[in-house]
């Protein structure tokens, strides 16, 4: 069959795919495809295949249950990955920094930066490890002033 113009071809076209699309055979085969989303936990595409039978058949009690059925699934599994990025960006308690009284000559207490605190970390313990006292002091004074600790 040969038309005439463009037009009238494409409008056989469009009701050709409406009654294809009002077929019973087409809304059974979209519950089927909606049916095998939900199987695969896929809640978004099972929605958008109910909706569409939704629209081609209000009544279809079948579809609107599946339609209820997705969107809770999918409205939880919002609300799970919601409440996970909530606890990833949840600010943690940060610990203070270190200050511990360090005694100096005549009794008197200096607050310990945490700076300080890794180079008596790092070289304090040179006796402990069997190191000489004098290679230890040169190595915690330029510990002290790469860190900036006064």
């Amino acid at each position: 069959m040969k038309f005439k113009t463009r037009a009238s071809g494409l409008v056989l076209l469009a009701f050709a795919s409406v009654a294809l699309a009002q077929s019973p055979g087409s809304v059974e085969s979209e519950l089927k495809y909606a049916q095998e989303y939900m199987d695969a936990q896929k809640w978004d595409y099972a929605m958008w295949r109910y909706e569409g039978i939704l629209r081609r058949d209000p009544d279809n009690a079948e579809a609107r249950a599946g339609y209820e059925k997705a969107r809770a699934a999918h409205e939880a599994k919002k609300a799970r990955q919601e409440a996970q990025a909530r606890e990833f960006d949840r600010p943690r308690p940060v610990p203070a920094p270190r200050v511990t009284p360090r005694s100096k000559g005549g009794g008197q207490s200096k607050p310990v930066s945490n700076a300080q605190a890794m180079c008596d970390a790092q070289f304090g313990t040179c006796n402990a490890i069997h190191k000489s006292v004098a290679t230890c002091a040169p190595r915690r004074a330029m510990c002290y002033t790469q860190n900036g600790v006064k």
